[in-house]
């Protein structure tokens, strides 16, 4: 890149052209990298809702398993740790409670 005081105007255009091209292409390559990550984050959480139907083998390699919901490992039910918990603590808030006299309360 030419010194900015150059009195060339061509260099000086060039190189303003040369850190757009530079900027341009990291802002695309930002927003590409976003929208991939994104795409997979949708793809994992089709495939979690419909297993049948999923682009990749459910299951062939099991220690690769993502969360549904974020880019955490998988431990169960297609979640990680503390989505999990959370599933359950929500299971478990849902389902009533039966009492020793056949009595339901429920949470």
């Amino acid at each position: 890149m030419p010194p900015r005081k150059t009195t060339d105007s061509g260099a000086l255009f060039e190189a303003l052209l040369e850190d757009l091209r530079i900027q341009v292409a990291a802002s695309v390559e930002k927003r590409l990298n976003d929208l991939n990550r994104r795409m997979d984050r949708i793809e994992r959480r089709l495939d979690h809702v419909d297993p049948e139907h999923s682009a990749g083998d459910i299951g062939s390699d099991f220690g690769n398993r993502v969360c549904a919901l974020c880019d955490k490992e998988a431990v169960a039910r297609g979640l990680c740790s503390p989505h999990y918990q959370q599933w359950r603590y929500r299971e478990r808030k849902t389902k009533p409670i039966m009492h020793h006299d056949n009595s339901i309360k429920a949470d």
